[in-house]
């Protein structure tokens, strides 16, 4: 196992936004309080026991066909893996695909170098550039030629840590290219329902008519409370063989959370949650943009406010950020190179992470920071 970047061990023990979760600031519990006692009172009744196997909670996984059914994503129960956090399933997804040398192509920038474990199945890790449409269709269909059975890792909806979302149009030309040179997909979408405008982008697997693409889906991160739990939806060949992964490396998904998860998506507290949460992101986004106006731009900041949402991806052209970072070890952004080996110019900055006192000491760090450095 490799281990991780030495900064960013320091600084996923620090206190602020390590875990890209949403700020304590906004109160969860009236929407998970009645879900939780009703999951508490069920979670002993036979059936309920029954219903629970190595794929998940049964009426959750029917639950959950409904839920992707509004996103156009028309699938089964048997297609659907209840799982861990994201984290904690993308390395046996990759480990259980892929073999060493296998070729992995992802979007640059991208969240999935900071997962040291990712690295150490010893894939061969090829790099595609984004717009600001998305990944660049020209340039992976040049990749693809190269690099033959590869797997290409997309994250569309307010990518990590750019912000970007990928355009319809984007996603048609990739779903073209993809099934042209036979590609399977994974593609992440954890921040869909925190996505702060409409209308919603659709994800690619609702226009996946080949059975290519292996959607993962999850509950938004909230801190201090965490679901840790998501979901894979794809060929019911791939569910049952990571459910068998699974099962042989003690991977198990908590049951009560699982109840207490189709509570919420019956009930509909899930989306009244989802659709406070976006007012959350909303404000603070406001707040953040104003804050960035205030100190960033002396500071020689630049940054494009359209793909700011839940991702703020700061540029300082005339900053060597690693150096301000290492000199520091400041706990309120993450540099560039975390996501990128040669980038040392950007900052991902959440603002909906932070506690809102904190917001603006952060945002002012930075500021003197850059211009100290």
């Amino acid at each position: 196992h490799k281990p991780g970047v030495s900064e960013f061990r320091y600084w996923s023990d620090a206190e602020g936004m390590t875990e890209v979760a949403i700020s304590g600031d906004f109160n969860m519990a009236p929407f998970v309080d009645g879900a939780f006692k009703s999951a508490l009172a069920k979670m002993h009744r036979d059936d309920y026991a029954k219903s629970h196997t190595k794929y998940g909670f049964g009426p959750f996984r029917e639950a959950l066909v409904a839920h992707l059914a509004g996103m156009g994503i028309k699938t089964r129960p048997q297609n659907i893996l209840v799982c861990p956090s994201l984290i904690q399933t993308l390395y046996p997804i990759y480990e259980s695909l892929m073999t060493s040398g296998s070729n992995f192509i992802y979007e640059k920038s991208n969240l999935i170098l900071a997962i040291s474990n990712i690295h150490s199945i010893g894939m061969n890790m090829i790099p595609v550039t984004l717009d600001e449409h998305g990944i660049s269709a020209e340039e992976l269909e040049k990749k693809l030629l190269v690099h033959k059975n590869a797997v290409l890792h997309v994250d569309p909806t307010d990518h990590a840590p750019t912000g970007i979302v990928m355009s319809k149009k984007r996603k048609e030309e990739i779903m073209e290219i993809t099934n042209r040179h036979r590609v399977p997909i994974l593609e992440i979408d954890h921040f869909r329902d925190a996505w702060h405008e409409t209308p919603f982008p659709p994800p690619l697997k609702a226009m996946d008519t080949c059975g290519n693409v292996i959607y993962t889906g999850s509950f938004l991160r909230c801190y201090p409370f965490d679901f840790q739990m998501s979901w894979l939806v794809a060929d019911t060949g791939i569910v049952e063989h990571l459910s068998d992964v699974f099962v042989q490396n003690g991977i198990k998904v908590n049951f009560l959370m699982q109840i207490a998860a189709d509570e919420m998506f019956r009930s509909g507290a899930y989306y009244g949650m989802m659709e406070a949460l976006r007012a959350f992101i909303r404000e603070r986004r406001t707040r953040g943009l104003a804050l960035c106006e205030k100190y960033l731009k002396k500071a020689g900041g630049l940054w494009n406010e359209k793909h700011c949402g839940f991702h703020f991806w700061l540029e300082f052209p005339k900053a060597n950020i690693k150096k301000v970072f290492s000199r520091n070890m400041s706990n309120s952004f993450y540099p560039g190179y975390f996501f990128d080996k040669s980038d040392t110019t950007h900052i991902m900055l959440c603002p909906a992470s932070l506690r809102e006192e904190m917001l603006e000491p952060a945002i002012r760090e930075i500021a003197e920071l850059v211009k100290a450095e």
